[in-house]
């Protein structure tokens, strides 16, 4: 991840799932530096693999 240091610090160590659900819940009032940017893209990141998560699980059943 190319981030500032005290964001990767934050994030690392944290198993997939648990890294998808933080970025996800980040609040970004403006993107006035590198660390609202890095969160913004990996809020979006986070979110749209939440959703394709969803998704797959959502055909895995149907499929049985």
């Amino acid at each position: 991840m190319n981030a500032p240091a005290e964001l990767r610090e934050s994030l690392d160590g944290l198993t997939n799932r648990a890294l998808v659900k933080r970025c996800a819940r980040f609040r970004i009032s403006t993107m006035n530096n590198p660390t609202a940017s890095a969160k913004h893209s990996l809020k979006a990141l986070a979110r749209r693999w939440m959703a394709l998560d969803t998704e797959v699980r959502h055909l895995r059943r149907c499929a049985r």
